[in-house]
Order: structure tokens, then C-alpha cells, then sequence
């Protein structure tokens, strides 16, 4: 639950410089805030989960340069069924779910708008997203 409120508050923050779906719809630094801003209300606190969820993410890089995950779809399934592991709290998973949702939608729209097609290229995007997550969960989080 104190995650949830964490979240509220910083949708509250972020609503004075532009709407939540426009930061994941605008462009790609904007994309790159919400993803970090999503990355860190999840892990504050909770080394656990960081760990975890670098875990993930380093795997689905490792599947993704060895040809194990190729494409777009299979990567979102994958990195959906890995998600569950963590155990959240059903409104953490909703929130969570929502959040995947918009940057799925995200990477869509980036796709389409920049004409990419070839799975291979869909993949270079979702790495972006990818290392984004890393830039924050293999930080410290303050938790004691």
C-alpha cells in the first residue's frame, strides 16, 4: 500500500509538467522519465525486489543476444510471466500490469511512427527500455 501512495503522490507531481500518458507517449526521453519514475517506486526500499527485478532484466537482455527471445511479443510474455515471481501485493501487480501496458503502448507507437518493422530492430528498442530499468534498480535504495 505504501508504494501505491508513493505512486499517487509522484502522479501528482508529475501532473504540473504534463499528463502521466503523455510521458509515455511524447517521446523517448519522456519515455525513459516514466520508466525510471516507475522502476523506482517499485524497488524504493526494497532491495529484494531490485535484485529481482535486475535479475529479470539481465536475463531477457541475455535471451534477446542469444536469439532465445525474438520479438516484441515474446519478450512482453516472458518478462509478464517473470513479473509474477515478485510476489507483489494484488494493487502493486495492477499498478504494475498498468505500467507495462503503457510501455508496450509506448514502444508501439515509437515503432510505427519511426517505421520499424524488422523484429531485430524492435528488439534494439526494447533494450533502450531495458537498460532504462537497470539505471535504476541496481541502485542503492536506501533500504536499511
Amino acid at each position: 500500500m505504501k508504494k501505491i501512495i508513493v505512486l499517487l503522490v509522484a502522479v501528482t507531481m508529475l501532473m504540473g509538467c504534463a499528463t502521466v500518458k503523455g510521458l509515455f507517449t511524447n517521446n523517448e526521453a519522456d519515455l525513459q522519465l516514466a520508466v525510471h519514475i516507475a522502476t523506482a517506486i517499485v524497488v524504493k526500499g526494497h532491495p529484494a525486489d531490485a535484485a529481482k527485478i535486475t535479475a529479470i532484466v539481465t536475463n531477457v537482455q541475455k535471451q534477446i543476444a542469444t536469439g532465445t527471445l525474438t520479438s516484441a511479443n515474446i519478450v512482453q510474455t516472458y518478462v509478464a510471466s517473470q513479473l509474477t515471481g515478485l510476489n507483489l501485493a494484488p494493487t502493486d501487480q495492477v499498478v504494475m500490469n498498468d505500467l507495462l501496458g503503457q510501455v508496450q503502448t509506448a514502444l508501439v507507437q515509437t515503432f510505427t511512427k519511426a517505421n520499424i518493422t524488422a523484429p531485430a530492430d524492435q528488439l534494439v528498442e526494447i533494450n533502450k527500455v531495458l537498460a532504462w530499468v537497470l539505471e535504476i534498480s541496481t541502485l542503492p535504495t536506501g533500504a536499511k
